[in-house]
């Protein structure tokens, strides 16, 4: 019977549950340091536990669950704040927004709020991320990916292409990408060339008439990514100490102005 809080963000994953009750087991605070996903569902009172308690703690259920939302709200939002300023600076090649925050922050870090409490008497807030590649199933978040770092292997075949950004007519044409053959409209070769120790492919394009040649892409068996934004698992990491702050500050305010009796 209470107030219960679970996590589910970037990553839905079941925790150890802890917590300790406060006001006659009106309400279970739970605090939840799991690393792989943040997030909170606030699960309220049943209608038979409210018909047990005295007309006191039923008023004192109400300001609970105001209290709960509202620092569900409160911290979501400060973590995700927290989250995009983090990687506004590590994202300086990508243009503000305005919000003050870089446009791959805002796609890194989004927020969502499922209001059940009408069917489920549930209140829960999603942290997700939109930084990544594909949909649904097919997802791959590239933020988790910096975060914790891992291997990215081709979906099929047995490379990774990585182009080269700086490559002038890296494109064969629009949405296709260039294999070998000669391009008349550009004089020249597209031909690849492997590395010594067989590992990687170069993609190469030689221009007739001069000894230009032009790195166009990079072929790889497989890409290890290093972690490279472990600051964002700290800020994670808090978001149980912040919602217990915020629920105080929250739910003294609200004593304070006599909504507690």
């Amino acid at each position: 019977m209470g107030r219960k809080i679970t996590s589910g963000m970037i990553q839905r994953g079941g925790f150890p549950q802890s917590g300790f009750n406060l006001h006659n087991q009106a309400v279970l605070r739970a605090n939840y340091q799991g690393p792989r996903s943040v997030g909170f569902t606030v699960e309220f009172l049943g209608e038979q536990g409210r018909i047990r308690l005295d007309e006191a703690l039923q008023q004192g259920v109400v300001v609970i669950r105001e209290s709960s939302i509202e620092a569900v709200q409160t911290t979501t939002d400060e973590v995700k704040q927290k989250m995009r300023t983090y990687l506004d600076g590590h994202f300086t090649g990508s243009a503000m927004h305005g919000n003050n925050h870089r446009r791959v922050s805002n796609a890194a870090v989004q927020s969502v709020y499922f209001n059940d409490i009408a069917d489920k008497g549930q209140f829960t807030a999603l942290i997700y991320s939109k930084f990544g590649i594909g949909k649904g199933d097919t997802f791959v978040d590239y933020l988790l990916l910096h975060m914790r770092g891992g291997t990215v292997v081709p979906k099929s075949g047995d490379w990774l292409r990585i182009a080269n950004p700086d490559a002038a007519g890296g494109q064969a044409g629009p949405g296709t990408n260039p294999q070998t053959g000669y391009y008349p409209i550009s004089n020249s070769d597209i031909f690849f060339a492997k590395s010594k120790d067989g590992q990687k492919l170069y993609q190469l394009r030689r221009f007739r008439g001069s000894k230009k040649t032009v790195l166009l892409a990079t072929l790889l068996k497989s890409l290890k990514i290093a972690p490279s934004l472990q600051g964002l698992e700290a800020i994670l990491a808090s978001r149980g100490a912040v919602f217990e702050r915020n629920f105080d500050a929250i739910f003294s305010r609200k004593k304070a102005e006599g909504r507690f009796v």
